[in-house]
């Protein structure tokens, strides 16, 4: 219905069919919303991983295939349609959701979901805003230069706080009623995202007017200056990015719909503003209002949900900011001090070298401890707040009666027999009046898992899972054993001398009693 007035409003009449073609994602992917939040809920990030990969390469192969048979621009939008309907198919064959909910329980979820609904259409409104007012006031050209900055400027930052993302909003979850257990974790999670995307934006803003030239051409100059300011903002927005997560977590989506709101209604104005200045005063917008904006509202509302000062806040990025610094001051002598006779192409690479370099050093001698937490945070995939524990699958709501607590390495949704053993006397002992809590392995780690198992699970079971982490010395020892057998170290038919003896992980006597316990 709106493509109509969007085409006529950009003066580009195939708008009007591309629009309407694409508004069919909108169906498409409602199916998968419900199906694929719950699959992050459970920390299923293998199964949502597989699903992204199979959409991406859908796409991909998809609209090469209609470029190749001379689609022009519409093998962009069927090669959207293709990909949003496979992974669809793909999300329900993992999660499949019957829909039997009174509306009664739904009440409140209905206006958090409201909240957030506002939010994210304040969030498309304004953060499209700058590319309608650079299309229809500067015109098509620099709308070209605009984006290619745009898109540019935003990937570090898109990508590690997307990959931070699909960690962080379950952890918050977990703990959101742990105000120092927040502070914790937004204070690491927020260092650690700085430490990636500062020297990244930092250093693009540096050398953009050598990026651009060596990577796109001469012909694309005119993105140098926003792509420059861009580089700048695309900082603020890494930094800022976990604070509506917060707010979400711990209910308050109201406090981020606000945000979207004010930005919706402020921003556009100074859009127009700075497009006096052409597409770096656009651009400007950005860092000049953007942060002030941010501070004043969300960023100002999580921290009193968290608890933490803004002495603290800013604490936390002192460190990740120090070393981008210094690198950012290597870089501008290292620049001046570079003839302008060398090459375009050479003089970036070489730019990107020191600063890289001088950047790693830093992190390696003052920051390298820092970072531990964080790493060990993410590959652990921590799941337990002080005295509180999520599950990773629950049926019902817990009633408050007897409960028993069961600790089984297999247990639903593990195909395993010993597995189905458990189910079945968990449903005996329901029928008189217990519940269960369940610690067993995590269903994440199972690699054929059968769901249909949970569904037959008594209301109030709840499942705890807890990841296997081997350790180091066992993992070394697999190791040993696979090199041996490689190297028929094991001994065999035929061959003559002592056989080496087995070298099982679970062998508990270290101390060698025989010349052979040295292999061992």
């Amino acid at each position: 219905g709106a493509s109509i007035p969007i085409a006529m409003f950009f003066g580009q009449p195939p708008v009007r069919n591309i629009l309407s073609a694409l508004s069919f994602v909108f169906l498409i992917r409602s199916v998968q919303l419900v199906p694929r939040a719950l699959l992050t809920r459970e920390l299923r990030f293998r199964a949502v991983a597989v699903i992204e990969v199979i959409e991406s390469m859908t796409l991909v192969f998809a609209t090469l295939v209609l470029a190749a048979a001379g689609q022009s621009y519409w093998a962009l939008v069927i090669g959207s349609l293709v990909a949003a309907t496979v992974s669809a198919a793909v999300v329900l064959r993992h999660k499949w959701i019957p829909i039997r909910m009174p509306t009664a329980l739904i009440t409140a979820p209905i206006k958090f979901t409201w909240h957030l609904t506002v939010s994210q259409v304040s969030w498309y409104a304004y953060t499209n805003a700058d590319f309608a007012v650079v299309g229809r006031v500067l015109g098509s050209v620099a709308m070209g230069a605009y984006s290619f900055a745009w898109n540019i400027a935003n990937i570090a930052g898109e990508r590690v706080s997307a990959l931070v993302g699909r960690v962080t909003p379950p952890l918050f979850a977990a703990v959101q009623n742990d105000p120092a257990a927040l502070r914790r974790y937004l204070g690491l999670v927020v260092e650690g995202i700085a430490l990636f995307t500062l020297p990244a934006s930092i250093g693009l803003s540096l050398v953009a007017d050598e990026f651009v030239p060596v990577i796109a051409g001469d012909r694309w100059a005119a993105a140098v200056e926003p792509l420059r300011i861009l580089a700048v903002y695309a900082a603020f927005r890494s930094i800022f990015y976990l604070a509506p997560q917060m707010l979400i977590a711990t209910g308050r989506a109201k406090a981020s719909m606000r945000f979207g709101l004010l930005a919706t209604a402020v921003l556009p104005a100074t859009f127009v503003i700075g497009a006096r200045w052409g597409t770096a005063g656009v651009a400007a917008a950005w860092v000049l209002v953007y942060p002030v904006l941010a501070l004043s509202t969300y960023v100002r509302a999580t921290l009193q949900a968290t608890g933490m000062s803004w002495r603290e806040y800013g604490s936390t990025m002192v460190p990740a900011g120090r070393a981008p610094f210094v690198m950012a001051l290597t870089v501008i002598a290292v620049r001046l001090a570079t003839p302008e006779t060398i090459p375009v192409r050479w003089a970036l690479a070489m730019h990107v070298f020191v600063g890289a370099l001088v950047y790693s050093v830093l992190v390696a001698l003052g920051l390298r401890t820092r970072l531990k937490p964080l790493v060990m945070m993410l590959r652990r995939r921590v799941r337990f707040g002080a005295g509180q524990a999520t599950p990773v699958i629950q049926v019902g709501q817990p009633t408050g009666r007897h409960r028993i607590l069961l600790v089984s390495y297999h247990f639903a949704p593990s195909s395993a027999v010993g597995a189905l053993r458990w189910q079945k006397l968990i449903q005996l002992r329901a029928e008189r009046g217990w519940e269960f809590d369940v610690i067993a392995l995590d269903p994440a780690e199972l690699s054929k898992p059968d769901h249909e198992r949970c569904r037959e699970l008594p209301s109030g079971t709840r499942v705890f899972g807890v990841a296997t982490r081997p350790l180091r010395l066992l993992l070394l020892t697999r190791k040993l054993s696979r090199l041996a057998a490689a190297l028929r170290l094991n001994g065999g038919a035929g061959r003559s001398g002592p056989r080496v003896g087995s070298l099982r992980s679970d062998t508990r006597r270290w101390l060698p009693r025989q010349p052979r316990d040295l292999l061992r």
